[in-house]
């Protein structure tokens, strides 16, 4: 069971630094790739949504398997571990749903109009209100994820901590 205890623990860090780490990351690059060149910026928007979006955003989906891990190899109190664990738990599919249904799709969106604004004309305003409308819902969504990541480790901590 140690082994089992330590190999969740491990992958549980190590897939919520990746997967929460990038969907964060990424939420704060958009509104800065408004500022480069828009050649430039549609580059590094496709290579983030590739790198990011499609890839260590996806170590989330480790993170309740390998939190239940921890769970099943762990030692429990005389009281057991009451529901903290289970809470936390339980908030995981709520910040995949936010992750799936707001962040990717509107990472997708900021480099689709990045894409159109680097081959339009100067003027093209309509494209920029888009891009802006859609780098504000991909960090207001990431904020989302990330407080529901915060709140399940702060009550898996307290839960573990001082349930028992």
């Amino acid at each position: 069971m140690a082994v089992l205890f330590a190999f969740s623990w491990f992958v549980l860090a190590l897939s919520a630094a990746c997967g929460y780490g990038a969907v964060f990351l990424g939420a704060w690059l958009g509104p800065a790739l408004t500022r480069l060149d828009p050649h430039e910026a549609v580059a590094v928007a496709q290579v983030g949504y590739r790198i990011g979006a499609r890839g260590a955003e996806n170590a989330c989906y480790l993170v309740g398997p390998a939190a239940l891990g921890v769970l099943v190899a762990a030692p429990a109190g005389p009281g057991g571990y009451g529901p903290w664990p289970w809470v936390a738990i339980a908030l995981w599919p709520v910040s995949l749903a936010v992750r799936s249904v707001v962040v990717q799709p509107g990472r997708r969106t900021v480099a689709v109009a990045l894409g159109e604004l680097a081959g339009a004309p100067t003027g093209s305003d309509g494209r920029r209100a888009q891009l802006t409308a859609a780098t504000r819902r991909v960090r207001a969504g990431a904020l989302v994820v990330f407080a529901l990541f915060a709140v399940a480790v702060a009550v898996a901590v307290a839960g573990l901590s001082f349930g028992r």
